[in-house]
């Protein structure tokens, strides 16, 4: 048998939250600044939201450019769906093999619809070097580095003052 002292070691303290006497209800998760964080801190369901989004928009400029240049195609999933995969990126960047997988899809899709190659057979990295697109994991351990090195630069020059 536990003490007393022992037992919120094994089963943590749960309170209730009241605003205007009502209790607040428990989330499993919430959207704060467009991440979602979920109670256990894994990233499974923010990837979930953002390659729903993004595929969203990538069938979107699929059916309304379809007869567009592939420089066109290009730009439009640059400006218009990447971003959507790479919003706050170095806060969550995934680190699972699933959720890495599946942003990764999408850039895929989005290389076969710039080169109109929906084949089975065919495969993405040559597309993908062709057009010049580093993988998304690539670029979120730049964007990474780069915040990295403006918290250094900035937090030098708070000592400094």
């Amino acid at each position: 048998m536990l003490s007393p002292r022992d037992y919120h070691k094994v089963v943590p303290f749960s309170h209730n939250y009241l605003m205007n006497d009502i209790v607040i209800a428990k989330s499993a998760s919430t959207k704060y600044l467009g991440v979602t964080i979920s109670h256990n801190l894994n990233w499974n369901q923010h990837c979930d939201n953002i390659c729903s989004k993004a595929n969203s928009m990538l069938g979107l400029l699929r059916r309304v450019l379809s007869d567009c240049s592939m420089d066109v195609k290009s730009k439009a999933y640059t400006t218009l769906v990447r971003p959507q995969l790479e919003y706050a990126c170095s806060v969550w960047n995934p680190y699972t093999k699933r959720n890495i997988h599946q942003i990764e899809l999408v850039q895929h899709r989005a290389a076969r619809f710039v080169f109109r190659d929906y084949s089975n057979f065919t495969h993405v990295t040559p597309m993908l070097n062709q057009l010049g697109w580093d993988t998304l994991e690539q670029r979120r351990l730049s964007h990474q580095l780069s915040m990295f090195y403006e918290m250094t630069r900035f937090g030098c020059y708070l000592t400094s003052i």
